[in-house]
């Protein structure tokens, strides 16, 4: 299990987060259980969203679009905002 917790510290160190990103525990009987914590999973979501909106940049940059908006709402959305273009829903 020691093992474990150092990989858990090294990744920990990756995401360079306060809290661990994973709880170890010892279940008994030689088992353990590998959990993802709130901090971890917060941290996921976090990043998906960044790349998210690297990928939505350069797909909007390639169409020659000019001046979008591409902005982070909340924890998990994106507003893409691009002049000239009509309303999605109408």
């Amino acid at each position: 299990m020691p093992k474990l917790k150092a990989l858990a510290k090294g990744y920990t160190n990756q995401l360079g987060a306060g809290a661990p990103p994973l709880e170890i525990e010892d279940a008994g009987d030689g088992l353990v259980r590998i959990s993802v914590t709130d901090t971890g999973l917060t941290e996921k979501v976090r990043r998906a969203v960044d790349q998210s909106i690297e990928v939505i940049r350069r797909r909007i940059d390639q169409l020659g679009t000019r001046e979008p908006s591409i902005q982070r709402q909340g924890d998990d959305r994106i507003v893409v905002q691009v002049p000239g273009l009509q309303d999605p829903n109408s």
